[in-house]
Formats: C-alpha cells, sequence, structure tokens
C-alpha cells in the first residue's frame, strides 16, 4: 500500500528538483512505500501529486534528447513496459539518476518489473508519461529546498 502524502512528502525523502525559468522549483520525493512530487508553480497552477508506487525516471543532457524520448514511448503505445521503458532510456542517451541542469521525464507503471503503464482514461492512452519543462537544481539548492521542505508542504496543504 503506499504511504500517504504526510509520510512521503518531508525532507528526508526529497530526492530532486527542478526548475524552469523563474517558476518556483517541483521537488520529487520517493520511498520504499511510494512517489510523489510538489509542483509549487505552473501555468495551470501548484499541484500536490497522489503518491504513486512504480514510478521511473529518466534525465537527459539536452532537451532534444528528452523530446525525442517522449516522442518514442508515446509512439510504442500503451503497452510500454517498465523494461522497455529503461532500454529506451539508454537508447536515447538518458540516465536513470538526477544530475544538474539535466531535463527530466517520468513514468509510473502498474508493477515493479515489467508491469505496463498506467492507463487513466477510456482512449487507453499512457496517461502517466511526465515530461518535465524544469531542469534538475543544483545540490546545493536541493539542500536548500531540504530545509525549506515542512513549510511548502505545509503551504501546500499536506
Amino acid at each position: 500500500m503506499p504511504y500517504t502524502p504526510q509520510q512521503v512528502y518531508r525532507s528526508e525523502n526529497l530526492r530532486f528538483a527542478t526548475q524552469e525559468g523563474t517558476r518556483q522549483p517541483t521537488m520529487y520525493f520517493r520511498t520504499d512505500h511510494g512517489s510523489g512530487r510538489l509542483r509549487q508553480e505552473h501555468d495551470s497552477g501548484p499541484k500536490v501529486q497522489d503518491i504513486r508506487k512504480h514510478t521511473t525516471h529518466a534525465f537527459f543532457k539536452t532537451k532534444d534528447q528528452q523530446v525525442a524520448f517522449h516522442r518514442d514511448l508515446r509512439a510504442q503505445g500503451t503497452g510500454l513496459t517498465r523494461t522497455q521503458y529503461r532500454e529506451l532510456r539508454a537508447h536515447h542517451g538518458g540516465h536513470h539518476t538526477p544530475r544538474e541542469g539535466y531535463f527530466h521525464h517520468e513514468a509510473s507503471f502498474q508493477g515493479h518489473g515489467g508491469g505496463s503503464l498506467v492507463h487513466t482514461n477510456s482512449r487507453g492512452d499512457a496517461a502517466r508519461l511526465h515530461k518535465n519543462g524544469g531542469q534538475v537544481v543544483s545540490s546545493q539548492k536541493l539542500e536548500t529546498l531540504r530545509g525549506q521542505t515542512s513549510t511548502i508542504a505545509r503551504r501546500m496543504g499536506v
């Protein structure tokens, strides 16, 4: 069973953050029992993501790599497995760990191993693909955010 937002959105679970332009950073959290993100600022507004299990990340040096990866993911269709996601990530020069300045992509799957993408709409689209507009922040910025996590989470209603 996934953890609650109060269990996940804590400073010790903050893994990385991304930032686009002058927007407030989006913070990404991970535990053994669920992952999520706190999006502080966006054109569509702030968002506390529901806690998800079986989330996989990809980090790319260039925006072009990230965009090509996302395009190829969408072309694969809804039956894409986590293993195929990882293989495609490698094919596009992506990494599984965050690196400062890299562009981020994430996907959620039905299971930890080879489970296919989670589907949430009647057309069968892979609705759990997320191409982040920002870039991974520095470790120094991440530590600053870590110290602000409880305040940010409270402000966002967690």
